[in-house]
């Protein structure tokens, strides 16, 4: 039987053993599949706020130029995939200093996080890419993991995939991404903390039987169609990164409103 023992756990960014076994850990993995065809480029971490928030913004720029430089060194590419709550929450993440260290960054889009949106609103899916695009360095890759659930509706689930693909090759990624490849099975749902968020569980593009969920229908037919390539569009304003954060939720609630309703007028506070 589990005992809780008092205490938090180590600073991932910042804890010497915490950074000693991410590095060996990675060297490991690069001396057995480092120049391997099958592989386009490393990821540093998903989502690893979500994980353990860094305490202070520079804790996580120092772990990415840690761990980049030993896949750099073997002449390989990283990225590090972050999240919705990156743009929109000030939890010092800072894209666009992580970016330098990184020859792209991807983004898994949820866009239920977005002011007055919902989590099958594909524009709110296309503004946080173009929101992405514009906190980005215009030198570096933008990939974007999309997901829905086996919980809506089919057809809205259908939509939804098709108008967010579509909307994020427009806009200009380098990729496009499932968020998860399988939905989780019985077993797996009742446990922590799927157990009280089962939605988090059914987000494949196969359910547990093995057969295509609805969204996994609509992103194969999406993903095996021919698509032309776009160079990245940002948000039509200029955003003062610090002055950004800084304001959430008001700077992107304006944005959102500003974009959704077609304006090209900075808002206010971000001129």
């Amino acid at each position: 039987q589990a005992v809780v023992q008092p205490g938090g756990p180590r600073d991932m960014y910042t804890d010497t053993l915490m950074l000693d076994t991410a590095v060996a850990w990675l060297d490991a993995m690069l001396g057995a599949f480092a120049g391997h065809h099958a592989i386009a480029a490393w990821d540093l971490g998903h989502d690893p706020a979500t994980a353990m928030r860094p305490r202070r913004i520079d804790d996580m720029r120092s772990w990415v130029t840690l761990l980049s430089r030993r896949v750099r060194e073997r002449s390989e590419r990283c990225v590090l995939t972050l999240s919705t709550r990156d743009l929109v929450t000030p939890r010092a993440v800072r894209p666009h200093l992580l970016a330098p260290e990184l020859d792209g960054v991807g983004f898994l889009v949820e866009p239920l996080r977005v002011p007055s949106a919902h989590a099958l609103d594909a524009d709110a899916a296309v503004f946080l890419l173009q929101l992405a695009n514009t906190l980005m360095p215009t030198t570096r890759d933008v990939v974007v993991h999309i997901e829905a659930s086996e919980d809506d509706a089919p057809a809205a689930v259908d939509r939804y995939a098709r108008d967010s693909v579509a909307g994020c090759i427009d806009s200009g990624t380098t990729a496009v991404y499932a968020g998860a490849w399988a939905s989780n099975g019985a077993r797996v749902l009742a446990t922590a903390p799927l157990d009280r968020t089962p939605v988090l569980g059914r987000r494949g593009l196969v359910g547990a039987d093995g057969e295509p969920t609805a969204f996994g229908v609509a992103w194969r037919a999406q993903m095996t169609a021919e698509h032309e390539t776009h160079a990245r569009v940002p948000l039509p304003v200029r955003i003062d990164v610090a002055d950004y954060y800084a304001n959430l939720p008001d700077s992107v609630n304006e944005l959102y409103a500003a974009w959704g309703g077609g304006s090209r007028d900075t808002p206010a506070m971000l001129r």
